[in-house]
């Protein structure tokens, strides 16, 4: 099995620590959690998204883009490179460190996209 189909194997998964780290998310409706102020979950949804890809022998490290903030995973081996993630529009609204929960969100293995990216722009 290549690394995609690994990864497409894994969705459920992805799909049920998202759904969990979502669920508890903690927000009020004018975007406080109580725990951590203000902000929005991205980071925490792409941390457990990287825990189901490790633990099935995949390695991975950190996506981003400066300006974007937001957090995605990529996962790798010696030829290929894929962006990990669930889009931070499906379940936040917002910009710089300041998002909104939308509400009653359910996640499906549609919403994990895979994006193939240039295994050689990887420092790893």
């Amino acid at each position: 099995m290549n690394l995609y189909q690994r990864i497409l194997a894994l969705r459920s998964r992805i799909v049920n620590v998202a759904q969990r780290e979502y669920d508890n998310w903690d927000q009020d409706d004018e975007g406080f959690d109580p725990e951590f102020g203000q902000g929005g979950i991205c980071t925490d949804i792409a941390n457990e998204i990287g825990q189901v890809l490790v633990e099935d022998g995949i390695d991975i490290t950190s996506g981003g883009q400066e300006g974007m903030d937001h957090a995605w995973v990529v996962a790798y081996d010696k030829h290929t490179a894929y962006d990990v993630d669930i889009p931070c529009r499906i379940y936040e609204d917002g910009s710089g460190y300041t998002w909104m929960k939308l509400w009653g969100i359910k996640f499906t293995v549609n919403d994990v996209v895979i994006s193939k990216i240039n295994r050689s722009d990887l420092d790893v």
